[in-house]
């Protein structure tokens, strides 16, 4: 079918590529206590894992009672395959 005024077909669609796979990712958190393991989260790629463990277990000065476990400002943390 031509595009109205032309004798031109319309551009073909393009495949959208498909969707990349979500993974599990460990978190844990460095502190001078020691690591721990906070939990996982569930990304597609490592670097989008760190920004969910941060939203996940990010833990605000406001907020912090220094009971609960998480990351805090200043902590190391890393994201592993699980």
């Amino acid at each position: 079918m031509a595009l109205p005024g032309t004798n031109n077909p319309p551009p073909a669609r393009r495949a959208s590529p498909p969707p990349t796979p979500m993974k599990t990712w460990n978190v844990r958190v460095h502190t001078s206590g020691g690591s721990v393991s906070l939990g996982q989260v569930h990304e597609t790629s490592e670097d989008n894992a760190r920004c969910a463990a941060l939203s996940k277990y990010g833990v605000h000065p406001d907020d912090d009672d220094g009971k609960c476990q998480g990351i805090r400002e200043g902590d190391d943390f890393d994201v592993s395959r699980a």
